[in-house]
């Protein structure tokens, strides 16, 4: 089953097939108002040629598993393929983005122990990557690679679920507290984003803009998004 408009999302929800849901999924993000959304956020980023960008968790760099920034997208915001690098624990994910992404430096490996020198990055990003790590101890190694790697000065870039799914026990939430224990010392600034997505597949059957409208009730939102800086107090 291809999936043909957005009043299918749920028929795709209970689908058993991975590649038809991020099929749909690729296509519901490219809407108008998720479009906008994305476009200011990598905007904020102040992405520029020579800063070396770090996606963990980075799937194929183009479609990814999450509605979080992917790596293809940086290029047209002034990042070279050069800057960009990624690690993913898909032999066949990675092997798809060194096809689609040339020039890129996309590895095999665990987000436990990144192969890069202290602070090599000048931004850190993972996307869902927490919530499905169920293990407390693994968390924080995670979590310690990735602000090793950053620079001084540098940033993380956080996109992760604020509340659990009922639904999928291989997803836990990562809280805000949860996440200022994992890069303790770091200045956390949070915003909440994503409208729940049982709410938006019946919104959306019939209108964009209400479910656009409704995703600006901050209870409604089921992810965080937060910048994260290794140097000064957590807020």
């Amino acid at each position: 089953m291809q999936p043909t408009s957005l009043s299918e999302f749920g028929q795709i929800d209970q689908t058993g097939d991975p590649a038809t849901f991020v099929t749909f999924l690729d296509a519901a993000c490219a809407s108008a108002s998720f479009k906008q959304y994305k476009q200011h956020l990598i905007r904020a980023l102040d992405v520029k040629p020579g800063r070396r960008i770090l996606d963990v968790g980075c799937g194929d760099g183009v479609i990814g598993e999450s509605e979080g920034v992917h790596l293809h997208e940086l290029l047209a915001y002034g990042a070279r393929p050069e800057d960009l690098f990624g690690i993913d624990l898909q032999p066949e994910a990675i092997a798809r983005g060194r096809a689609l992404l040339p020039g890129a430096t996309l590895s095999v490996g665990s987000a436990e122990s990144l192969p890069y020198p202290d602070g090599f990055f000048d931004l850190v990003a993972q996307s869902t990557v927490f919530s499905s790590i169920l293990d407390d101890i693994m968390r924080r190694r995670v979590a310690a690679e990735m602000r090793r790697v950053v620079r001084p000065g540098g940033l993380i870039l956080w996109y992760d679920f604020r509340v659990n799914n009922p639904w999928n026990p291989d997803i836990r939430r990562v809280t805000r507290p949860e996440v200022r224990a994992l890069f303790e010392g770091c200045a956390c600034r949070f915003r909440a984003s994503t409208l729940a997505h049982p709410l938006a597949r019946v919104v959306a059957r019939y209108t964009w803009l209400g479910a656009y409208l409704l995703e600006r009730v901050p209870w409604l939102r089921t992810h965080d998004l937060a910048a994260i800086r290794p140097t000064g107090d957590a807020t």
